[in-house]
């Protein structure tokens, strides 16, 4: 016997065939294509109308599995911060007493004789010390446009290449050139 109904979902009509003993559960929506339970009153018994129903909450609300998702959740951020704090705790306590300024990272300058001449604030800043000066800016021999690198060999002489071009020349330890010495 062929029995329709509607579909929940998208309204269709949704037939289907009741078996002998009329215990088919499920029909298919040739629309929707979904799965669909059939209607008690259309398996041959009444609707059950049910008035009370218990639900209880006590493993759900505490101790159960959802609130410890919950508290590892709203934690593990909490932490992070917690350790963000402390780790900048640590560099910005010493700075607020006095004891790192920006400019010397912490380090204290010697406290020997000032051979270069350099202040205090100079010398904690200066890259290297300067112990000889030699070349001027041009294209000549002599003379650079553009200087990016400088090395020293055992004797001594000094090699400074250009980026530009590629040049490289060549000094004495007293800067000298070699080639037009």
């Amino acid at each position: 016997m062929l029995q329709t109904f509607d579909c929940p979902k998208c309204g269709a009509p949704v037939s289907y065939e009741k078996d002998v003993v009329g215990a088919n559960l499920t029909a298919r929506c040739p629309y929707c294509n979904s799965s669909l339970s059939v209607p008690d009153e259309m398996r041959g018994r009444p609707a059950q109308i049910i008035s009370h129903v218990n639900i209880d909450l006590r493993n759900t609300v505490s101790g159960g599995k959802a609130t410890r998702w919950i508290l590892l959740i709203v934690l593990i951020p909490l932490f992070g911060v917690l350790i963000g704090a402390i780790a900048m705790g640590g560099f910005l306590v010493p700075l607020l007493k006095g004891g790192i300024s920006p400019g010397n990272h912490g380090l204290n300058p010697p406290t020997k004789t000032n051979p270069t001449g350099l202040t205090d604030k100079a010398r904690r800043n200066a890259f290297a010390t300067q112990t000889l000066n030699f070349g001027s800016e041009g294209i000549g021999p002599g003379m650079f446009k553009d200087a990016r690198a400088i090395a020293v060999d055992a004797s001594g002489r000094i090699y400074v290449g250009e980026y530009s071009g590629g040049r490289v020349q060549v000094f004495d330890p007293e800067g000298k050139d070699q080639r037009h010495a």
